[in-house]
């Protein structure tokens, strides 16, 4: 299509001239160009590569108090193509304590919602934050419930050190053998907990029955075993 509207210019110009052998050629490539550059700068823009960036390991270590949660994590990952753009981290509810190890990566507030977002540099071949935070878990009938929106990684590591007087009523993930927790790779970070002395409601065990038939002579006997 670009080589017919060209060669339609060119016609047109040479009609101009009567198609008399002194038409100027300069003017004539010069003419061609320009319709070259034209049709190239007002063609279809080609769609850029959707970024693709990977978080490879997520580490948490949480200090659990009754009424008051304090972390650090460390993320390292690495943009593995694309152009680089902003990647949600954490939502509001996590708050980031001043200070912190960032490199390879840039970090920003995630809009008016709040919460923190982080943005790959262009030619690093991966990137790291480190940082302390503080957060909080909310209270129902005595028991407390931490629930973080954590980006997805590839392995997610979580390390607990609850206060005095608490215990665990529900794992964040699958215990590990020194004492952390392997989440899978969702968007969750969820832990139940509660006052050694509090009473905590429980569910009663389920006990499986079964009938037996007993037939008689003259009579059917069911009886009911636990």
């Amino acid at each position: 299509m670009r080589s017919i509207t060209c060669m339609l210019v060119c016609a047109a110009a040479l009609c101009a001239y009567g198609g008399e052998g002194d038409f100027p050629w300069e003017e004539l490539k010069a003419l061609y160009r320009a319709q070259i550059t034209q049709e190239l700068n007002t063609g279809d823009a080609i769609p850029e590569t959707a970024p693709v960036a990977v978080i490879d390991e997520a580490r948490y270590r949480l200090k659990i108090a009754a009424e008051r949660v304090e972390g650090e994590f460390e993320i390292v990952g690495r943009l593995v193509s694309g152009k680089p753009v902003p990647v949600p981290l954490f939502g509001p509810e996590l708050v980031l304590r001043a200070g912190g190890e960032v490199t390879g990566a840039t970090l920003l507030p995630a809009g008016e919602q709040g919460g923190t977002q982080y943005l790959p540099e262009t030619g690093a071949e991966s990137f790291r934050v480190a940082a302390s935070f503080l957060t909080q878990s909310t209270e129902e009938r005595g028991i407390r419930t931490l629930t973080l929106a954590i980006p997805q990684a590839l392995r997610n590591l979580v390390q607990l050190e609850l206060e005095d007087g608490l215990r665990l009523l529900e794992a964040p993930g699958i215990p590990g053998p020194e004492g952390e927790y392997y989440l899978a790779s969702g968007e969750v970070l969820q832990m139940r907990y509660a006052s050694a002395a509090a009473e905590v409601e429980s569910r009663a065990p389920e006990v499986d029955l079964f009938t037996r038939v007993v037939v008689s002579e003259r009579r059917v006997v069911l009886e009911t075993h636990g």
